[in-house]
């Protein structure tokens, strides 16, 4: 199995050992090694994996995205607004050459370096605004149905 450079691993359903081995995977230089031993070890644990190719442009359209992906880069998130539905997962992943995180009243995610990434369930219907805590006027819209 080949992965293009960046491929990330999306871990669904997860136990805590799978969750520990999929962090490992993000934090550390994404290597095709390091992606074939966290897929070997979810399946080991019985979690399903997705895997999610790496994208060219941070800014394009929704369509052209995975549904409940967003990437910061140039001090911006790629969506304005994403629709999702009730108990979708939205995942933020810092594209951009500074930390940045992802703030709105329920949660707030940690300081997310580069490449770092950072999931929420949403499992209320609504509309919930968010914003990066240091430019508030970096902001985006998740709609729940």
């Amino acid at each position: 199995m080949s992965f293009p450079k960046k491929t990330k691993i999306k871990v669904l359903g997860t136990s805590g050992s799978a969750r520990d081995e999929f962090n490992m995977v993000q934090e550390s230089s994404n290597s095709e090694e390091l992606l074939k031993r966290c897929l070997a070890s979810c399946e080991k644990l019985g979690a399903k994996t997705e895997l999610i190719p790496p994208l060219n442009n941070a800014s394009q359209n929704q369509s052209q995205l995975d549904t409940d992906q967003i990437f910061i880069k140039n001090f911006a998130f790629s969506l304005n607004e994403l629709n999702i539905n009730k108990d979708g997962t939205v995942t933020w992943t810092n594209d951009d050459s500074v930390s940045h995180d992802i703030y709105r009243s329920g949660f707030k995610s940690p300081l997310l370096s580069k490449e770092q990434s950072f999931s929420f369930t949403f499992n209320e219907e609504g509309t919930f605004d968010y914003i990066y805590a240091i430019y508030p006027s970096m902001k985006g819209k998740i709609v729940v149905k």
